[in-house]
């Protein structure tokens, strides 16, 4: 790997989703080594429960006591006017102590860095990076780690992990986007919610012509984590902030288990009856495996139902009275009061099974179900109550209040009891993963307020003095070494040892929370701020770039570079419009190879014109061959920030984001990129809005158009 970089398997983590408290505990208490999380505002997933200040606060001292990371979700692209809030924020989380902010918007992450230089920052896979080149622009741009899009082949992600030095992330379980990420209109356009701002009204789940083509299955690579270790991968990440804390239980915990043991003996195979619980808590249709190993076609898609489907388990035999439904479960089935199922009728009955009467042979009668079934429907479990039951028993709080610990810090312990002297306790905390962890172990020294006596009667024995510390169960820390030196013939209570290891274990808790936190204010914030504030005072009376530019003729790259080949010119060389070749804002696969093979004769043909760019990627290849390179509106610029950093960068004229329109009559607009092939040429919304579907230039991906009059040829 360039640049040094040595991935250490003790460094791999599982990187959970936590929506609310339930969530966080879920994650923790069943294995994940990280865990990701939003705050009120400003992240991509602003509908889920979040955490306000004081929750955020509580969260970070739950995760750091058991030394597993946060990382805030800052995600959403962010106006000019809401920069300040934004850093603001930004500055709270880093005294907080979180280990890492997950960013989009790179005006605003330009931001972070100048004013916290030592705060590390993530690219979010809504920044849309897919190859080498962007993954190298990230890391310019001050972003340690990448978090891939999740269209990419595992050979993809191994040749960016060798070539690259930051960190790579991909997601490993949970939704699909249909479109690359960052890269969606859909959303805003045609519902007014922008999934760029938090608030993805998921178009992509609704009907369009009577089927479901745009709604994909959800990933599932729990039989190829192997592979992706292999390939450079460091984080695993899993998708669900939204789901219930009981999903996150149940996915943390199964790839924790098959990542531990790869990780052990190099091999796995996944036990039937997680499968079967991974595909219980949530699945659409089944699972797919994405693009890591091949485009899955129509597999990738569930063209029934664009939401959770559970397991199938059997048919309707009749429907009786009073809502009673006889069924017939096929063998292996099992249903139990209390598991919810659904019907798969015109309405799609369901409820929890309220009542439940085993007839023999596979055949059940059940209620309340309302509504109208026929015989030969068929019957799915939605919800299995045993499962949940066990998931929620990971991390509930006990009936008595007292937090349960299954996640525990190992430490040292020693010992020492000298007659006529205090007791002292010394606790070390052992970091397997400190390197990962950052933090320095604690360590903490703790004496006695009373002096060991000589025994009168009875000596205290090492096995008494070892039961006693070794109590840890209502805190979350675990002996794995114990030292005991005693003087021979000396007596002690045992109250004063189980008082000594309590006060040991308090103290140690506040190190490690003090020392999680950062105490002080940023010391560039200042300079953070006139970087801001010169950067808004220089553009207040300079227009915003349009998004298009009048008198452009664009071409795409590969069509431009057919025409120079085959006709000896340029196309558009009789027109009065200029010609500008033009990179879609998703290059990968065919055109990514096409520039690859074709660098120096796209250079050539390309220096009087220049070429437009909608992504990190390829951008400094072109500018250092000496190629004008104009911004796209993929760059995704909505602040003055982000038109800042690119135009440092040497880009001309960026375009600002389509986030920025308002008035839609100005020509076609680009909904949707993606590397699914759409059969049909249009869509048909339930409402009658018609979406057009064109293939780009190589054939290999599908725009979703706004169905305007064209601006440009895609």
């Amino acid at each position: 790997m360039t640049g040094d970089k040595v991935l250490r398997k003790k460094d791999l983590e599982i990187l959970a989703p936590v929506g609310g408290k339930n969530h966080l505990r879920a994650a923790v208490e069943n294995g994940a080594d990280a865990i990701y999380l939003g705050g009120r505002s400003f992240n991509a997933r602003i509908k889920a429960d979040n955490f306000s200040d004081e929750e955020l606060l509580w969260a970070l001292d739950y995760a750091h006591m058991r030394n597993v990371k946060v990382y805030a979700a800052l995600n959403t692209l962010i106006m000019d006017d809401e920069l300040m809030t934004a850093y603001e924020y930004a500055k709270f989380l880093y005294e907080a102590g979180v280990d890492a902010l997950i960013l989009q918007d790179v005006g605003f992450a330009q931001l972070v860095r100048r004013g916290m230089p030592d705060l590390h920052l993530h690219l979010s896979t809504q920044g849309s990076i897919y190859n080498s080149s962007g993954v190298r622009m990230a890391e310019e741009l001050g972003f340690e780690r990448v978090v891939l899009a999740r269209e990419l082949a595992l050979k993809d992600i191994e040749e960016i992990a060798r070539e690259c030095r930051a960190d790579i992330e991909v997601f490993v379980h949970g939704a699909l986007c249909i479109c690359y990420s960052g890269q969606c209109q859909m959303s805003r356009l045609s519902g007014g919610r922008s999934g760029n701002r938090g608030l993805c009204a998921q178009p992509c789940r609704l009907g369009y012509n009577g089927h479901y083509p745009l709604s994909p299955k959800d990933l599932c690579t729990i039989d190829s984590l192997g592979d992706l270790v292999e390939a450079g991968v460091k984080s695993f990440k899993i998708e669900g902030r939204m789901k219930t804390p009981e999903y996150v239980a149940v996915v943390t915990a199964i790839y924790r288990k098959y990542l531990d043991r790869y990780l052990k003996d190099g091999h796995y195979k996944v036990d039937p009856e997680d499968r079967w619980a991974l595909n219980q808590v949530f699945n659409r249709g089944g699972f797919t495996e994405g693009y890591l190993f091949q485009n899955p076609g129509s597999k990738l898609i569930t063209e029934e139902l664009p939401k959770h489907q559970g397991v199938y388990l059997g048919k309707v035999k009749q429907k009786l009275k009073n809502n009673l439904v006889d069924i017939i479960v096929d063998s292996g089935g099992k249903l139990r009061l209390g598991d919810g199922i659904e019907i798969r009728s015109d309405k799609l009955p369901g409820n929890v099974v309220t009542y439940i009467e085993d007839r023999g042979a596979g055949n059940f009668r059940i209620g309340d179900i309302k509504g109208a079934v026929s015989p030969g429907d068929k019957v799915f479990k939605i919800s299995d109550k045993e499962l949940n039951r066990t998931a929620r028993s990971t991390y509930e709080p006990l009936t008595d209040g007292m937090e349960k610990y299954r996640k525990k810090v190992p430490v040292k312990m020693i010992f020492t009891a000298k007659e006529g002297e205090k007791i002292i306790l010394t606790v070390s905390e052992i970091q397997d993963r400190a390197d990962s962890f950052e933090q320095v172990p604690v360590t903490v020294t703790v004496e006695s307020d009373v002096r060991v006596e000589k025994a009168l009667k009875r000596t205290i024995q090492q096995e008494e003095i070892f039961k006693q510390l070794s109590k840890t169960g209502a805190v979350p820390y675990e002996v794995h070494e114990l030292e005991i030196h005693l003087d021979d013939g000396i007596a002690m209570p045992l109250s004063v040892i189980n008082a000594l290891r309590r006060k040991a274990v308090e103290e140690l808790t506040h190190h490690k929370i003090d020392q999680s936190r950062r105490q002080s204010a940023p010391l560039h914030d200042a300079a953070a701020k006139q970087w801001m504030e010169e950067v808004l005072i220089a553009s207040i009376h300079e227009p915003r770039k349009a998004n298009h530019r009048s008198g452009v003729n664009y071409i795409p790259l590969y069509d431009y570079m057919m025409s120079v080949q085959n006709n000896g010119r340029m196309p558009g060389e009789d027109q009065t419009a200029r010609t500008r070749p033009y990179i879609y804002n998703i290059s990968k696969g065919r055109l990514d190879h096409f520039i690859r093979e074709n660098f120096e004769k796209i250079v050539e043909a390309c220096k009087e014109t220049g070429i437009s760019i909608g992504n990190p990627g390829w951008i400094k290849e072109f500018i250092h061959a000496g190629v004008r390179v104009y911004g796209d509106y993929g760059l995704n610029i909505v602040n003055r920030l982000s038109e800042a950093v690119f135009e440092a960068l040497g880009v001309q004229e960026p375009l600002w984001s389509l986030e920025i329109i308002e008035d839609r009559s100005g020509g076609d607009i680009p909904l949707m990129i993606t590397e699914h092939i759409i059969p049909e040429k249009i869509l048909v919304c339930r409402n009658g809005k018609e979406y057009p579907v064109i293939r780009t230039s190589l054939g290999d991906k599908c725009i979703i158009c706004s169905g305007y009059a064209p601006i440009r040829k895609f």
